[in-house]
This record gives structure tokens, C-alpha cells and sequence, in this order.
């Protein structure tokens, strides 16, 4: 497993066109260091994205409070769907204060 310091800075609910699940969109800043960006085309912290089903433990784990928090994700290595023979990482859960919160 992988862990990942970050600060969420939001969540979108939203209903996949192409299969109509419910997803959720983290939006998240990376906290590891070399992640603050000084070049020609981007000064400062990337803004960055998860996709994730859509679970009410997820949706209702993670309260306001919350938002721009020091937070924990934590990744699983998985063999892809598509070419087994390639490992994705997964979002499994994530840690904030003293709460962890499944994804999966």
C-alpha cells in the first residue's frame, strides 16, 4: 500500500453519462515535497483529481470540516481490468484526523 499526504479541497457528486452511476470527483492538493511547481507554465500547487463510486460512507464520512484539512490517501495495487498485466493503484481509503474512511 501507498500512502499520499494531501489537503481535499472538494467534492462533486455526479452521474456518469455512460453508465449512470453515481461518481465522485476529490479534488485534492499534493502536500509531499516537490510538489509546489515554479516553471514557465505553472507557479504553485497543482490542483488534482480522483475519480471514485459514489458511497455514502465516503459522501457523508467526509463532512465541511474537513475541506483543506491535512488528510491521507491511501492507495492498493490492483492488476488493471483491461491488461492484467499491468498494476493500477487504487484509492482504498482516507485518513483524516482521526477518522479513515473506505472508498472502496
Amino acid at each position: 500500500m501507498r500512502e499520499l499526504q494531501v489537503t481535499i479541497t472538494n467534492l462533486l457528486k455526479y452521474q456518469d453519462k455512460k453508465t449512470n452511476a453515481d461518481k465522485v470527483r476529490i479534488g485534492y492538493i499534493n502536500q509531499v515535497q516537490g510538489a509546489l511547481m515554479n516553471t514557465d507554465k505553472q507557479k504553485g500547487y497543482p490542483e488534482l483529481s480522483v475519480y471514485v463510486n459514489y458511497s455514502d460512507n465516503l459522501w457523508k464520512g467526509i463532512d465541511i470540516k474537513d475541506i483543506f484539512q491535512p488528510a491521507i490517501f491511501v492507495f492498493e495495487e490492483t492488476p488493471s481490468a483491461y491488461d492484467p498485466m499491468r498494476i493500477m493503484n487504487v484509492l482504498k481509503e482516507i485518513k483524516i484526523g482521526d477518522k479513515t474512511i473506505s472508498v472502496l
